[in-house]
């Protein structure tokens, strides 16, 4: 995950190369709103597996990594709840091998 010193050298970094790898994307098959995007990637992501999966854990996570900062910055609440929801899928599968560690060593002893 993003943290210490180098998070927004890092931050700036993922949204450059979501920029750039949408760019195509977006300018010639003139994708105007989000939900246009969404229905874009989603019909790729059905056409190669390797396609689905930079599109669900590079893309997609990064894109809402920038709807919650906005969130921050505008004080938007609705849409810090709509990032936030987007999220737990993410932390539950980055945490999935650290819980069932936790778990089975309570469990055990």
């Amino acid at each position: 995950m993003l943290s210490g010193k180098k998070y927004p050298q890092n931050f700036r970094a993922l949204r450059m190369l979501v920029e750039e790898l949408l760019c195509d994307v977006v300018q010639k098959q003139g994708v105007a709103s989000f939900a246009h995007l969404t229905e874009t990637l989603d019909a790729r992501a059905r056409r190669s597996k390797t396609t689905k999966m930079w599109i669900d854990n590079l893309i997609k996570a990064v894109i809402i990594m920038l709807n919650f900062s906005r969130a921050g910055h505008e004080g938007d609440w609705y849409l810090h709840l709509l990032a936030a929801e987007a999220m737990l899928p993410y932390f539950r599968s980055a945490a999935a091998t650290t819980m069932r560690a936790m778990v089975h060593s309570v469990f055990i002893t």
